[in-house]
């Protein structure tokens, strides 16, 4: 754990210097990212009716590729939200995508992306966007 903190602050300080975007604290994360906060919700009810998270991106992507499941790179995101409350088994997230790392080689993006996602893990810190 204190190891993935340092990685992922040695990661901050790299794109530190790609702009004032990418200066904020960084999170490597796998899961499924999708283009928008419906297709999310798309594959939470595939998920819903036991499609796996990677079947689920594959049955959302039908018709343009709008959603991948990540499980063998991870994708830096910074600004995480949290869009309902963290402490749910999924949760789902809004945030921008700044870098990729493959095959232990960072790959900065850019300009970032906006993505929408689900991850394993509780993004500690992400701010929360109250829903009603």
């Amino acid at each position: 754990m204190i190891r993935r903190h340092l990685a992922v602050a040695a990661v901050a300080a790299l794109l530190a210097g790609g702009g004032p975007a990418l200066a904020d604290e960084v999170h490597r994360l796998q899961g499924l990212f999708c283009n928008t906060e419906a297709q999310i919700d798309q594959a939470l009810t595939e998920m819903a009716a036991s499609a796996s998270p990677r079947r689920a991106a594959d049955l959302v992507n039908r018709d343009a590729v709008v959603c991948t499941y990540v499980d063998r790179i991870e994708y830096l995101i910074a600004r995480p939200v949290a869009l309902g409350h963290p402490a749910l088994p999924l949760v789902k997230y809004r945030g921008a995508l700044v870098g990729v790392v493959v095959g232990g080689t960072l790959r900065p993006v850019t300009p970032e992306v906006e993505l929408h996602f689900l991850t394993p893990q509780q993004i500690v810190g992400a701010a929360i966007e109250g829903r009603t």
